[in-house]
C-alpha cells in the first residue's frame, strides 16, 4: 500500500516530436524555484482529490493540468516515467515525491493558464543541456533520467 498526502506531486512534461514544453516560474511559495525554467508541469495531491473508484494521482494530475494549462493538442500517449524521491540535505526533497509520466502530443498547442508561469515554448534536448543550470532541481533530475545525462546536480528549488 502506498499512501499518498498532499506532499506528493504528480507532474506531466509534455512532448511533441522531440521538442518539449518548457516554462519559467515567475512567483511561487519557494522562492529557491523562482525565476528558474521547469520541464514539468503538476503540482501537489490534494484532500478533495479523493474520489470514491477513481485513481488519485490521475484526478490530482488532471486537476492540476486543468488549472495550469490549456492542451487543445491531442494527447497521443501517455506513459508513467517513474517516482522521483530524493534524500538530500535540500529540505523541500525531504517530504515530496514526484509521480512523473510523460505525455506525447500531437502538435505544440499548449498554452499556460496559470498566472505564476510563463511559457517559454519548445525546446529541443541540446537546449535543456545546455541551460541545465537555469533548471529547477527537480527538472535536472528529470532530465538527467531521461537523457541518461551523468552530471553533478545543484541541491536546490
Amino acid at each position: 500500500m502506498i499512501v499518498i498526502t498532499n506532499k506528493s506531486f504528480p507532474n506531466v512534461s509534455c512532448v511533441t516530436g522531440k521538442k518539449y514544453f518548457l516554462h519559467r516560474i515567475k512567483s511561487a511559495t519557494d522562492v529557491r524555484v523562482v525565476e528558474l525554467h521547469a520541464v514539468p508541469l503538476g503540482g501537489h495531491v490534494e484532500e478533495f482529490d479523493r474520489k470514491h473508484d477513481q485513481d488519485l494521482i490521475q484526478t490530482a494530475l488532471e486537476r492540476e493540468l486543468q488549472e495550469e494549462t490549456i492542451i487543445k493538442a491531442k494527447i497521443i500517449s501517455r506513459k508513467f516515467e517513474g517516482l522521483i524521491y530524493l534524500e538530500d540535505e535540500n529540505a523541500g526533497n525531504q517530504y515530496h515525491i514526484g509521480v512523473t509520466y510523460l505525455f506525447d502530443l500531437d502538435s505544440d498547442q499548449v498554452e499556460l493558464r496559470e498566472s505564476k508561469l510563463e511559457k517559454l515554448g519548445w525546446v529541443d534536448r541540446k537546449f535543456l543541456t545546455g541551460h541545465y543550470d537555469e533548471l529547477s532541481y527537480w527538472s535536472q533530475v528529470y532530465i538527467s533520467y531521461l537523457f541518461k545525462l551523468k552530471t553533478n546536480q545543484k541541491k536546490d528549488g
